[in-house]
């Protein structure tokens, strides 16, 4: 396979641990309707390089999403793969409006207060099912260097700028 950039690459879940005995392996997904996983195939771990992984079984069991995977017949066979990322290439993704973005865009960003001074920088996001949550590596002052804001449009979240890579907040308690 071609050497591809990991900048074309984003990771949408992670493989679990093997299942039983007939080489299934749990998969857990980080997209945000949890099903929406085996809308991105094909699949690829990163090694050395990145690999295509091949799905030809897949099964949901309560919460779990169990895999078959081609050419993986048995449980030793999979414990090597436990705990790898799940990658997709980013032109997998369907392309969006105007002003709508990837979670994976966000992070990176510059955070500004209503002032326009950068009070840190995003290094995730948390979905708590009520809002989203913004985890902002402080520049400030503060305990820990970690703030924590509700990604509440509007209100908190005044803008976010993709081609500038910033997002602007209005976040009075801290900043």
């Amino acid at each position: 396979m071609k050497k591809k950039n990991i900048e074309s690459f984003i990771v949408i879940g992670k493989i679990g641990a093997p299942y039983g005995i007939k080489g299934l392996i749990k998969i857990f997904s980080y997209t945000q309707k949890k099903e929406d996983i085996f809308n991105y195939l094909p699949w690829f771990i990163k090694n050395k390089i990145f690999e295509k992984i091949l799905i030809t079984y897949q099964r949901k069991i309560k919460e779990k999403f169990l895999v078959k995977f081609k050419n993986f017949f048995y449980r030793e066979q999979l414990k090597p793969l436990t705990n790898k990322k799940i990658w997709i290439n980013k032109n997998q993704l369907p392309i969006l409006k105007k002003n709508e973005y990837y979670w994976n865009q966000i992070v990176g960003l510059s955070v500004l207060n209503i002032k326009k001074k950068k009070i840190g920088t995003i290094i995730d996001l948390i979905d708590n099912k009520f809002y989203d949550i913004l985890i902002i590596k402080n520049i400030l002052t503060m305990p820990n260097n970690i703030l924590y804001v509700p990604f509440i449009e509007k209100k908190i979240v005044k803008e976010v700028n993709i081609k500038k890579n910033y997002i602007l907040i209005d976040w009075n308690d801290y900043v």
